[in-house]
């Protein structure tokens, strides 16, 4: 796979998660943040589970019990606390916000990888972070100043959406779930590489395979990570004695109408964008690109949600975007 193709699929995932955010913000308005993470992360699962055994002839790369535990622990952190966190996030705050929030998981990654991997941030790195904390403070600066002004029950696009609700009380709330969804992911990415690691060491040759073959311990991986976030969700729901309330979205038409398609979309197709253009880009590269999609949310939410951008959020985002570049490289 050429770089051009890498960058192509990196580009192509953003623009997806762009969109998949946008149309969840009407899924998670009716059913909530847990309820809707629960549908993707199992209607997701099961497409990944099929994409392996049909495409890599059923049977499960060898992964080896230790990188299989920190591969399914990463899913739990990452994936069912952080996509719920994510969803709530995106509820309060809209797409665009929620997505430039959540840009500051390379922030969290850098601080984990220098306590824990010892990996020593440069100069370019740290003034990266400062890009992206000035970035995400402009952005959700301008979200705080008030309301969408948009009348309660309007329908925009075709669709019943209320944008009123986006009201000033619940902008904290909305930040310090963005910032929580981000401090998750960045965990999950660290025990997520710390996985691969320990799979590089134990058959190194497989580093270098190409082609279909490259993508098949990645392909494996994300579903691993899928399905134990479903599971440990499920088991919370039990545990909770929520099990009904929790799969309400699984279990209704309109949850399937409305979480199906950004489901395969964001959860699905961009993360099998992501995983050609990690395959096929230097890490810097590939990161700056997949970190664009609140750049790709700014008109997506404009047309699909009537959100109007402000100057403050599009500098904002640009700003922070370009942070995310010196923060990877």
């Amino acid at each position: 796979m050429t770089p051009v193709i890498g960058a192509a699929a990196a580009l192509g995932s953003a623009a997806i998660w762009s969109v998949s955010s946008t149309l969840l913000t009407q899924s998670v308005r009716a059913f909530g943040s847990r309820q809707i993470n629960i549908f993707k992360s199992t209607v997701a699962g099961v497409l990944f589970l099929l994409t392996v055994v049909l495409a890599f002839g059923g049977g499960p790369p060898t992964l080896g019990g230790a990188s299989t535990a920190w591969f399914a622990v990463s899913g739990v952190i990452g994936l069912a606390i952080g996509d719920t966190c994510y969803l709530g996030s995106l509820r309060h705050l809209g797409p665009t916000t929620a997505l430039v929030l959540y840009q500051t998981s390379s922030l969290f990654t850098m601080a984990l990888g220098f306590a824990a991997l010892d990996e020593r941030p440069s100069i370019g790195n740290l003034a990266g972070a400062l890009l992206v904390a000035g970035g995400v403070s402009l952005a959700t600066w301008s979200r705080s100043k008030g309301p969408i002004s948009r009348p309660r029950g309007a329908t925009v696009r075709g669709m019943a959406f209320d944008p009123s609700t986006f009201e000033r009380r619940d902008v904290k709330t909305g930040i310090l779930l963005g910032l929580g969804s981000a401090a998750s992911q960045a965990v999950g990415v660290v025990l997520n590489r710390r996985a691969f690691e320990l799979l590089d060491a134990a058959a190194p040759a497989l580093r270098t395979a190409e082609g279909v073959a490259a993508l098949e311990r990645p392909m494996f991986a994300a579903m691993l990570r899928l399905l134990a976030a479903t599971a440990a969700m499920l088991l919370l729901a039990v545990v909770r004695r929520q099990p009904l309330d929790d799969t309400a979205a699984l279990r209704s038409r309109e949850g399937w109408r409305l979480t199906l398609i950004p489901t395969v979309l964001g959860t699905y197709l961009g993360i099998l964008g992501m995983q050609v253009a990690v395959g096929s880009l230097p890490a810097g590269i590939a990161a700056t690109l997949l970190a664009t999609p609140p750049i790709f949310s700014i008109p997506v939410a404009w047309f699909m949600l009537g959100e109007r951008p402000t100057a403050t959020t599009v500098v904002g985002t640009v700003v922070a975007t370009g942070g995310v570049f010196l923060v990877s490289t």
